[in-house]
């Protein structure tokens, strides 16, 4: 039972004077001077972590990065940067707790663009993710916005545009986000390498019309009488770091391509407008392997198609996705869905007399087959040692000429189906993380269909893809900014019909904060998906193949008759065993992932991250079709727990006026959102006076121990030797 109040409790008591009542240790230190020190300490707290800013310069500019010149997005910080390698954009690397400022100068001349920051989950601050028409407003032309946001992950990111299919034009680039120095890197421990000489590796597919060109050729923007659509399949070329080569070949498509049939497609080729094709003008890229190992951080940023990569005569070790450390797990060659990252070590033991290839080609497994056509498609590098001569020669053309070693796999030599590659649909799945995870029961199993419908109407997309026969609509306005105005979510969505009784809606799903839910996404179609949620790491505990009993009711059909297809509830046990109120084990994690052509996957999240945050299909024309919905996750239908906007933000539609009204969030005395400096500041004064809040209790416990009998005879602790200092103060308390 509890003592009566009032009544001393020895242990307390005794905790209280010999801890802050006590001179101690440090050579007769006082406690003012003690106090200091921890206010010091407090201090430095709080500001260890730096600072980082950056600025870039988004420009459209003429380039040809594999040969054959067209209008490319430069991203860069120099102007000399432009022209010589316009994309990808500046590396960003900061350390985990840093503070970063990104301010992107929109230099195009008519278009918005909004910076995601890919696999960043942006916590309590979903102002900067970034997604134009969710989270904010977008970038206007001829002006700035300063991303600004803390760092809380480890791992290799991504930054690029999420407006239009402007990332696959060239408004993109890596981002590392190290380990802070008081922090043991598990990679660094397994194997040891100097991670100043990380090799980032941005993989791009690439095609000879601009992305806007190419969503009006594949039909997104509506069709018409007599309209062949022209789809990206298979792309042009493959670009490393920005270069690659290309064909410069003529391709007039004279075949009749039909949305009725899986025949052969072909985006045309054409003569450049902008000068003289010319597939061998770069240089292959060379990238070092120095010590016994060197990390590549492998980032797949196409627009369109999953890549496969590999190294000759060397393995690859992959050691972390998406960010998050994994088992290891030794490859001939890894695939990489849209969006995805991979960092694996490469144990630098071959002739360094030779240098070796680097591949990359399409993952032909992930692509459906029979409706592209597959050529070698692919790109090269090389991948060399130090050399250091014994004597320097004056002329630099007297320095010995290393050969490249004939590849033992290459696109030249083997067949893109070869089973050497070691394809494996599900391989991402066996990456399982570094620190065992158990998946907590979820409060609700959420089911997503994803698949396709053809329109063939006037003035209606000619493919839209759909989840849960919903076409995903923009809402009226920038949800966040506008929740945060007053608005309720419901209140914004857009819902109408479609010409063949789909909806066009804005999709939503509600989650409460702090709870977790499973989310199931199936593939009813012949086409793997690459998927991607913001704001989010994902476990996931079940990827498959659906059973032949899986093909659902049909619930409409396209304007080719064939049906389309909606899994039925009841047959949902049939795929995944296990109740979504029972802990799971995980099996892997990450935040980009594929879904396999009629297959499955199932992962849960807990809401802990409030926001409006997107899931959509990482494929740039597929997202521009409808292939995406909302997870927003709220606190009593609003976002509570989020710090302020910045005053800057960019405004549009009916919230242009909102920097001037109070928001209804703060007209409830029971409703604050702190704003990141306000916390800073907060957290700093809150230590200061909690320190000076200790001492004072401190004093007051004193005299109320002295009321009740207890001689401290303080005066006499400072006559004691230090080491007897404690014991002395302890026996005299009584």
């Amino acid at each position: 039972t509890r003592p009566p109040v009032g009544t001393p409790q020895f242990p307390f008591c005794k905790f209280i004077l010999s801890v802050l009542l006590h001179p101690h240790p440090f050579d007769g230190m006082t406690w003012n001077r003690l106090l200091g020190v921890l206010i010091f300490v407090c201090i430095h707290g709080t500001v260890s972590s730096e600072t980082r800013s950056y600025s870039f310069n988004v420009q459209r500019v003429p380039g040809a990065p594999d040969g054959y010149p067209r209008p490319v997005i430069a991203v860069y910080h120099n102007e000399s940067e432009r022209f010589e390698r316009p994309f990808p954009g500046p590396l960003i690397r900061v350390k985990k707790g840093d503070e970063v400022l990104v301010k992107f100068n929109n230099r195009l001349e008519s278009s918005q663009i909004g910076i995601h920051f890919h696999g960043l989950h942006m916590r309590r601050n979903p102002w900067m993710d970034g997604s134009p028409g969710i989270t904010e407003c977008g970038i206007n032309p001829r002006s700035s916005f300063t991303y600004r946001f803390d760092t809380t992950q480890t791992g290799t990111f991504w930054y690029h545009s999420h407006a239009g299919a402007q990332y696959g034009d060239g408004l993109l680039g890596p981002i590392i986000v190290d380990y802070p120095d008081d922090e043991q890197d598990p990679v660094q421990k397994e194997f040891p390498h100097d991670k100043e000489k990380d090799v980032v590796i941005l993989l791009q597919d690439w095609l000879h019309e601009t992305g806007e060109d190419v969503i009006t050729h594949s039909g997104a923007h509506g069709s018409y009488p007599g309209f062949t659509p022209k789809f990206p399949w298979p792309t042009t070329s493959l670009l490393i770091n920005g270069i690659g080569r290309g064909p410069c070949n003529i391709a007039i498509c004279n075949q009749t391509t039909s949305v009725c049939d899986y025949a052969p497609q072909c985006l045309p080729l054409r003569h450049s407008l902008m000068g003289t094709c010319n597939a061998t003008m770069h240089p292959l890229d060379e990238f070092q392997c120095s010590g016994n190992y060197t990390k590549f951080r492998i980032i797949n940023g196409a627009s369109n198609v999953p890549l496969r990569f590999w190294i000759d005569r060397h393995n690859l070790t992959v050691v972390s996705r998406d960010g998050i450390e994994t088992i290891p797990i030794e490859k001939r060659c890894v695939n990489l869905p849209v969006g995805q990252r991979l960092d694996v070590m490469v144990k630098c033991s071959q002739d360094s007399q030779a240098k070796y290839r680097i591949f990359v080609t399409m993952a032909t497994n992930l692509i459906p087959g029979g409706i592209v056509t597959t050529p070698k498609i692919y790109a090269e590098a090389l991948l060399v040692y130090p050399t250091v001569p014994t004597e320097v020669p004056t002329d630099p053309e007297d320095l010995p000429m290393i050969p490249i070693a004939d590849p033992d796999i290459s696109p030249f030599n083997r067949p893109f189906d070869d089973p050497i590659f070691e394809d494996d649909v599900l391989f991402e799945f066996s990456l399982a993380p570094l620190e065992p995870a158990v998946a907590e029961p979820a409060v609700r199993r959420i089911v997503l269909v994803s698949q396709v419908t053809w329109s063939l109407e006037v003035g209606s997309h000619l493919e839209e893809w759909m989840l849960n026969d919903q076409v995903f609509t923009m809402p009226t306005e920038p949800i966040l900014p506008a929740v945060y105005k007053g608005s309720r979510v419901q209140d914004l969505q857009v819902e109408k019909t479609g010409n063949h009784g789909q909806k066009l809606k804005t999709f939503i799903e509600t989650l409460e904060s702090g709870k977790t839910y499973e989310i199931v996404l199936i593939e009813n179609d012949m086409q793997m998906h690459p998927w991607h949620l913001h704001g989010y790491s994902l476990q996931f505990i079940a990827a498959g193949f659906l059973p032949n009993s899986s093909y659902g009711h049909v619930n409409m059909t396209d304007p080719c008759g064939s049906p389309l297809r909606r899994i039925k509830n009841s047959e949902i046990s049939q795929i995944i065993p296990f109740g979504y109120d029972t802990s799971q084990p995980v099996i892997a994690a990450g935040d980009t992932f594929n879904v396999p052509a009629m297959g499955y996957v199932v992962f849960r999240i807990k809401a802990v991250n409030e926001g409006p945050w997107l899931l959509h299909c990482h494929v740039s024309w597929h997202l521009a079709m409808g292939m995406a919905m909302i997870l927003s996750v709220e606190n009593d239908g609003r976002y509570r727990d989020i710090i302020l906007p910045p005053e800057d933000l960019p405004v549009c539609g009916r919230i242009g006026l909102w920097k001037n009204t109070i928001p209804v969030q703060l007209e409830n005395p029971d409703f604050t959102i702190p704003s990141l400096e306000r916390e800073k500041q907060l957290l700093f004064a809150g230590l200061v006076v909690g320190t000076l809040g200790i001492q004072a209790v401190a004093m007051v416990m004193y005299f109320i121990c002295r009321m009740r009998g207890y001689d401290l005879r303080l005066i006499n602790i400072r006559q004691q030797k230090k080491e007897d200092q404690l014991e002395f103060m302890l026996k005299n308390v009584n």
